[in-house]
């Protein structure tokens, strides 16, 4: 067996080692509905979330409803979303949705940047004609 062999053998068998996959625990959140800047409703939801190979999805249910949030992540950390309304089950067709940050307390949008000096962020999904701008606490 060549060095070659050695090396290839190697790096198929550590493969699974660099890559996971990985799902958290429902939780029971906050959800917040926004109209452009205004704040629309709030109410108990639960998240599902988790990812894995570059991927991230989120799916949160709020009363009977599902969304479902997907998104693939580069290597440069950011992520393109797409929305499922209707959950993982549903027929009808994605859309694309931005991911923003607002502020817990006063909910005006927050920059990535000041994003480490906020006590509270809330984690948001848009989609680009404003007719779902939904965030968890």
């Amino acid at each position: 067996m060549n060095y070659k062999t050695i090396a290839i053998a190697f790096a198929a068998l550590s493969l699974p080692l660099l890559s996971y996959a990985h799902s958290s625990p429902d939780q029971v959140k906050v959800c917040y509905s926004f109209a452009g800047d205004t704040l629309e409703q709030t109410q108990s939801c639960i998240v599902s979330s988790g990812g894995g190979a570059g991927g991230v999805y989120e799916n949160i249910k709020i009363g009977n409803k599902y969304h479902l949030f997907e998104g693939a992540c580069g290597m440069d950390g950011e992520c393109d979303y797409s929305y499922y309304p209707g959950g993982p089950d549903s027929n009808i067709k994605p859309k694309q949705v931005i991911s923003y940050l607002r502020d817990g307390t006063f909910h005006t949008k927050v920059k990535p940047s000041e994003a480490a000096n906020a006590n509270h962020l809330l984690y948001c999904y848009k989609t680009k004609n404003g007719s779902l701008d939904i965030c968890t606490n």
